[in-house]
């Protein structure tokens, strides 16, 4: 099975730091966290192309990523540039206007149908999603991730995997932040409710959350099911919902 690993990263001008959709956008002048994603991944048994998405679309922002990937010469790694933005678009050329309007970097769900209809011009099998943000810990995290992957399990096609996230003393479980203060939506606490289910269970298990910055889909699913380019947020756990309904 080939798959493409997708790695998006996010930045800013400082001006504008506070005007951006993302969460945690790198201001053009800091380090980031793009250079310690690569540098974990140096320690992993990968083959895999690496292609890198980054937003705002723009020329300082890929001279900023394209920097910070020279160093890596030992990585298989493209930068997603104006040809494939432009190869995109012919795909898409008789589709309406308001359909082509959601093709860009400017928003979660968008960048993420981009690592789909990246991995699909690249003929790969499987996108293995990233975030820039995480490093990679197991030297195997890829054979991991493709880990039985559109295989039948239990009679039905496995076509789409998240992982989980643990800091850095290798703990998966969160803290919840202020109760009082966010106790209409105890984030922190359903991660764990949910987290501590999937765990109970086998090494594959039916999962009612996912982590859009450590994920795996089969060309069948991403193929057939995209993400929704109006949500604003959630956008990985809206797509597990909508992936459920997918034969």
């Amino acid at each position: 099975m080939t798959a493409l690993i997708v790695i998006p990263t996010y930045w800013a001008p400082m001006r504008d730091i506070r005007r951006s959709v993302f969460d945690h956008p790198t201001p053009l002048g800091d380090k980031g966290t793009l250079g310690r994603c690569l540098r974990s991944m140096q320690n992993t048994r990968i083959d895999e192309k690496i292609l890198i998405l980054y937003s705002p679309f723009m020329k300082s922002v890929h001279d900023r990523v394209r920097c910070i990937v020279s160093g890596f010469k030992g990585l298989d790694i493209e930068i997603f540039n104006n040809r494939d933005m432009d190869y995109i678009a012919g795909l898409l050329g008789n589709h309406p206007p308001w359909f082509k309007r959601h093709i860009n970097l400017d928003s979660y769900p968008n960048i993420r149908n981009i690592c789909f209809l990246s991995a699909y011009m690249r003929g790969a099998d499987a996108v293995i999603q990233l975030d820039d943000d995480v490093a990679v810990k197991e030297r195997d995290f890829v054979e991991c991730a493709l880990f039985s992957l559109g295989r039948n399990i239990k009679g039905k096609p496995l076509l789409g995997k998240t992982g989980f996230y643990t800091n850095r003393r290798g703990k998966w479980r969160l803290r919840q932040k202020n109760r009082r203060i966010r106790r209409l939506w105890l984030k922190e606490t359903y991660i764990n409710r949910a987290l501590e289910s999937a765990f109970s269970g086998e090494r594959l298990s039916r999962t009612t959350m996912a982590l859009g910055g450590c994920m795996a889909i089969h060309r069948k699913l991403f193929n057939s099911v995209p993400y929704d380019p109006f949500n604003t947020r959630g956008e990985d756990t809206d797509y597990l919902i909508n992936s459920m309904h997918f034969d």
